[in-house]
């Protein structure tokens, strides 16, 4: 929800707040979201206050100065003061009409030529607040410059100045006072009257000294009576002014940490600045002027006072910019600093103590300290990974490996959180001599971002040009755009290809797969993505450019991403998916259940595994074992989607080799490898036969005899699955245009999801015989959007796989009569902020009975039954409901739900018996 109204001091004030009901697939762009962004400065706003309060103060001052200091029978105005009056009543006029304009444009967010329109004209000058003081400081303004021109009535005139300031007052910062508003009011206006005397005082002697001390000695002697009687005025002023100025300040900015970081305080910075030169001056004519025209001395000194007076003037009037500027600011003492939050959770046997600092939507601290039941740093913790998600919200999921700093303490620095709301946190512990522990933080994240608090520069466009709703340096300028065009070929081409849409040569060998920008661009804030092209995105082939590239051009690369954005060839957004089903249907997303006693048990068997934190494969024996190296690569050496074979004793995987040196770190290309259970003997199977060709997601024929795998053309150009005969390498097409192949343990079918044409659109799922004969299809491209991770349940009689979305004119009944209603009624665009959102179903190979088997969001997640069929286990980058990451294992019943290991994974699992064995028919022969 924003919301946007006009505050008591006449500024249009906006801001955001955000709820959820049930789990919401589609996040609302950034831009909308964070509602109350940087401050809005409207230079025509500034013009109108600086020239407003230059105009009303030296009315209002002159008025003042007549009552205090001149004395009408010895004093007169001199001839030309009129014409004066005139210059500044029409400085004034101009002023109001300015801000009237200047009102219009900030309630109608739009640009003045527009905004000029009725009704919002007519709005802003009939039917506001703005509109009652405006009126009566017209009225004011005009009586008075009436009164001062005629200069008559001086006492009138004087109180006349008065009401007009307090019109300024009841629409300054003051009438929105944290505590006694009437009082901050009545202070304010002693503060206008204190700085109209000065200014006006400062005009009239402008006005007055040439003629005084051009003059012969009587005129002098008049300059002897009028100096000493400005000093005693004037110095109780500055008193006055000072003090209420110091009530102002106290009651706008209220903190140091505000006057320093933000742009009102440093405005009021700069305004006290100004003010202490102007001081200085004052106190030069009071200590030193003063006594040697109150001794008649004659020669240099008057024209001295005169040109003190002039200095002191003109830097009055500079002081009242930055006044304006504070003006134009919401007050410091009103805005929200961003505050450290620090929260404690139970993990098992450690105690777990998370700091956040800053909590808002930018870079942040995070801490992570662990103690032991003894309150001592354990000593077997391998390593912590955060997860951050949004509770109810697709913001995706973002993996952060902490670094130690020993002690126990953990800490990763980064802008992982990318919009308002609930974020939920996840701490996952990998030990070396224990289970894992998790620990899911909620934090409450207010609309608040670092433009808020980047000053005064970043405000002006010092520190960069700023523009936008949100305040982002996005320009689009044909200079912006081909420059950024020609960084994102340089730099970006490679992994996420010529539209964006993660389809560059290399990236059919990276897990996981280069990131679709064209989605990405749409929903992160454009400082969000800055801070991921320069500092990079870890457990990804995103490298870090800060050094390559500096701020302007990460700059002109975001602007080219929002013109792919916006491009024909950007990713279409998909219909919205059936709310509530799987819901229904699934497990509650939430923290994975312990094991109950002799559940733990019951689990055995071998688990291989590819986690995120490196490049490795892992083995786990269940039921007790805990994870250990099966491979020893090198750190530009990975691996990923392990595959047992039938009999247990072989493990085909995927490989590629990282060049030693280049400027980007991409692989050539992805190899089809073998080793023993043991991670002894690895060997290559099939080599790339390209550069960008890719052999993955490699499974086994029942006999263990050949090894179908995804085979992907330089560039992505073709998609097939051959047959890989062992150990002779020999290879065979089998089906073109499909992936993720599945062999049934009983080697009667082969499964796989098939690619539509291109005048169609979307994935489904089949099945063939081994050689791709009598091919059938499963479930229709219209089912589901995308499909990854087939595998058959041990009896050969259903398959498991991921999927995105809710299933769509399947022959499930439970979900048919839902169809028609969500297809035509709530069916609306959505799109992914970072990663789609997968979760697990089963369906028998008919297409029936289609049922949901987790409801936890997953990225990219890859399921394996165990041997015997009674429990599934699965592999994904975490949880988007519940923050959570690492191997779980659930029944087939969606029962029994509980995590084998924390850490979070997109390089493959797989499943096997206990030992190695012989299968039946190797034994016949």
């Amino acid at each position: 929800m924003r919301w946007r109204v006009t505050s008591a001091d006449g500024h249009v004030v906006r801001g955001s707040y955000w709820f959820s009901v049930g789990f919401a697939a589609t996040p609302p762009p950034a831009a909308e979201l964070l509602g109350t962004g940087a401050p809005r400065l409207s230079f025509l706003e500034i013009a109108a206050r600086w020239f407003g309060l230059l105009a009303l103060l030296c009315l209002a001052g002159a008025a003042l100065f007549r009552v205090t200091v001149l004395d009408p029978a010895s004093l007169t105005a001199p001839p030309f003061e009129r014409a004066a009056l005139l210059c500044v009543m029409g400085v004034f006029l101009v002023a109001h009409c300015l801000s009237a304009a200047a009102q219009a444009e900030a309630v109608a967010e739009l640009p003045v030529p527009q905004a000029l329109t009725a009704p919002v004209l007519g709005e802003v000058l009939l039917s506001s607040r703005f509109a009652v003081l405006w009126w009566l400081r017209l009225l004011f303004g005009v009586t008075l410059g009436a009164l001062l021109y005629r200069q008559s009535r001086p006492k009138l005139a004087a109180l006349t100045g008065l009401l007009l300031l307090i019109t300024i007052s009841l629409g300054s910062h003051a009438v929105g006072a944290r505590a006694a508003p009437a009082l901050a009011v009545a202070v304010d206006t002693l503060h206008l009257a204190a700085a109209a005397l000065w200014l006006g005082t400062l005009l009239e002697l402008c006005l007055l000294l040439p003629t005084l001390t051009l003059a012969r000695e009587p005129r002098f002697a008049i300059l002897r009576v009028l100096v000493p009687r400005v000093s005693a005025v004037l110095l109780p002023t500055v008193l006055i002014l000072l003090a209420t100025g110091i009530f102002n300040a106290w009651e706008q900015v209220a903190t140091f940490q505000a006057l320093f970081g933000t742009a009102h305080g440093q405005s009021l910075l700069l305004k006290l600045a100004l003010l202490v030169p102007l001081l200085v001056i004052a106190a030069i004519n009071l200590l030193f002027v003063r006594p040697r025209i109150a001794a008649a001395a004659t020669g240099k000194v008057p024209r001295l006072f005169l040109a003190n007076v002039r200095a002191e003037a003109t830097l009055a009037a500079l002081l009242l910019l930055p006044v304006a500027v504070l003006a134009a600011l919401p007050p410091s003492a009103q805005q929200a600093f961003p505050e450290p939050l620090e929260i404690a959770r139970q993990a098992g046997d450690l105690r777990v103590a998370f700091r956040v600092e800053p909590v808002w939507v930018g870079v942040s601290r995070f801490q992570v300290n662990l103690f032991d039941e003894q309150g001592a740093a354990p000593a077997d913790v391998r390593q912590v990974v955060l997860t951050f998600t949004m509770e109810g919200m697709n913001m995706g999921r973002t993996n952060v490996t902490m670094t130690p700093r020993g002690d126990g303490l953990y800490e990763a620095e980064g802008f992982y959180i990318g919009m308002p709301g609930i974020a939920q946190i996840g701490v996952a512990i990998n030990r070396d001599g224990a289970d894992g522990q998790t620990a899911v933080f909620r934090v409450e994240v207010p609309d608040l971002n670092p433009q808020q608090f980047a000053g005064l520069g970043a405000l002006l466009g010092i520190d960069g040009v700023l523009s936008g709703a949100t305040g982002e340096r996005v320009r689009t300028d044909s200079a912006s755009l081909a420059h950024g065009r020609e960084l994102y070929e340089e730099h970006c081409v490679t992994c996420h290809g010529e539209t964006g849409t993660g389809n560059g040569p290399a990236a059919p060998s990276l897990l996981p797969p280069p990131a679709d920008l064209t989605l990405h661009a749409r929903w992160h804030s454009g400082e969000q993505l800055d801070w991921f092209i320069a500092n990079g995105v870890q457990g990804t082939a995103m490298v870090a450019f800060g050094d390559e590239l500096d701020a302007a051009q990460r700059w002109d690369v975001i602007s080219h991403l929002h013109a792919l954005a916006s491009a024909p060839t950007a990713t279409a957004l998909r219909p919205a998916p059936v709310a509530g089903s799987q819901l229904a249907a699934a497990p509650p997303p939430g923290k994975a259940a312990s094991p109950a006693p002799g559940e733990a048990a019951s689990l055995t068997g071998r688990l291989v595994f590819g986690p995120d934190f490196d490049n490795n494969l892992w083995l786990l024996q269940l039921p007790d074992g805990k994870p250990k190296l099966l491979t020893q690569l090198g750190p530009k050496e990975f691996s990923s989607n392990p595959a047992w074979s039938p009999d247990g004793r072989q493990i085909a995987f995927s490989y590629y080799r990282l060049p030693e040196s280049s400027k980007f770190p991409v692989p050539d290309g992805t190899d089809l490898y073998l080793m023993n259970a043991d991670g002894n003997s690895v060997r290559p199977l099939l080599l790339h036969d390209a550069s960008g060709a890719a052999l993955q997601y490699p499974a086994w024929a029942a006999d263990g005899s050949a090894v179908y795998v995804n085979y992907t053309a330089p560039a992505g150009a073709a998609r097939r699955i051959d047959r890989v005969a062992v150990p002779s390498g020999e290879r065979t097409s089998v089906v073109p245009n499909a992936s993720f192949p599945a062999l049934s343990p009983d080697g009667r079918w082969l499964a796989y999801v098939q690619y539509a044409l291109p005048s169609e659109r979307g994935e489904s799922l089949w099945l063939s015989a081994p050689d791709g004969s009598r091919p059938r299809e499963v479930l229709g491209p219209a089912v589901f959007p995308k499909y990854f991770g087939l595998r058959f349940s041990p009896d050969s009689r259903r398959l498991i796989f991921a999927a995105v979305g809710q299933p769509q004119g399947t022959r499930r009944s439970s979900i048919e009569p839902l169809r028609w209603l969500f297809d035509h009624v709530f069916s609306i665009p959505h799109a992914y902020a970072d990663g789609d959102l997968w979760d697990l179903w089963i369906v028998d190979l008919d297409g029936s009975n289609l049922e949901p088997l987790t409801a936890l969001s997953e990225d990219l997640p890859v399921a394996a039954w165990s041997p015997e069929g009674k429990h599934i286990a699965f592999l994904g980058g975490g949880s988007a409901s519940s923050a959570e990451a690492g191997i779980t294992v659930i029944d087939p019943d969606r029962k029994g739900l509980r995590r084998l290991t924390t850490q979070p994974g997109h390089r493959g699992l797989d499943w096997t018996s206990p030992s190695p064995t012989t299968p039946p028919d190797r034994a016949a022969r």
